[in-house]
């Protein structure tokens, strides 16, 4: 049973998700799945999706960081060039919120 696409498909595509959740289960008792595995099935789909986010949130916010150090050890750049660089990657990683790192899907 593909619970990654229970969940997605219904969470993206249906006005109702606990209804598609629940006919989803139907399906699945019919494939004899019990109720706890299928549950738990969808939850671990769930919570393995915010894991990877979270890591891509991760490796986004540690690229800013070598960033600055990046600007910051450079001899080509002016101390106020080297500010001015520095803040606008501190408002981008300010900025970062787990919720706008597109979904793969």
């Amino acid at each position: 049973m593909n619970y990654l696409d229970i969940t997605l498909i219904g969470y993206k595509t249906t006005s109702d998700f606990p209804q598609h959740i629940y006919r989803e289960y139907k399906k699945a008792i019919e494939n004899h799945y019990s109720l706890k595995e299928f549950f738990d099935g969808c939850n671990n789909a769930v919570e393995a999706f915010v894991s990877l986010f979270e890591e891509q949130n991760s490796r986004r916010i540690e690229m800013y960081y070598k960033a600055i150090d990046t600007i910051e050890n450079d001899a080509n750049r002016s101390e106020e060039q080297k500010a001015i660089d520095i803040g606008r990657v501190e408002k981008e990683i300010e900025s970062i919120n787990i919720n706008d790192i597109g979904c793969l899907y």
